[in-house]
């Protein structure tokens, strides 16, 4: 995306953001911290996914959850591809994570932000981010 269109969509996020008390500019995200108990609570009830969660430090995840919940809200261009590669690497090699367990995060995500109110545009926004084809690369180390 070039550098005039980039500014542009994270102004309209912005705007969304502000509209929704979604803006993460600051640590005090009360929006962002509820999306992601919100979250967690229907990825860890998911029989496709939870077993993915069983012996992950939920207070380390929940921070890189909100990180890039962070991220895809335009609260930051900070994004490690290289990080999610590692941090999957062995979900993918010994678990067997893959597409179908993407998708159903990602959809988890939506649902959570849908019932949250969130608008369609910025639902759209947040769906075009996280379902990435880079994105979901990285995370599948592909």
């Amino acid at each position: 995306m070039g550098s005039l269109a980039h500014l542009h969509a994270r102004r309209i996020r912005a705007r969304h953001l502000t509209q929704y008390q979604l803006n993460c500019h600051t640590e005090n995200c009360w929006a962002v911290d509820l999306a992601v108990d919100k979250f967690y609570q229907r990825v860890l009830q998911d029989e496709r996914i939870k077993h993915f969660f069983a012996n992950v430090d939920m207070v380390k995840q929940r921070a890189h959850q909100e990180a890039f919940l962070t991220y895809a809200f335009g609260g930051t261009d900070k994004y490690d591809g290289r990080y999610m590669r590692k941090a999957h690497k062995d979900l993918v090699e010994k678990q067997g994570l893959n597409s179908e367990h993407f998708d159903a995060v990602a959809e988890n995500l939506m649902a959570t932000l849908k019932e949250m109110g969130v608008s369609q545009a910025l639902l759209a926004e947040v769906a075009a981010i996280a379902a990435a084809p880079q994105h979901r690369k990285d995370v599948l180390n592909q």
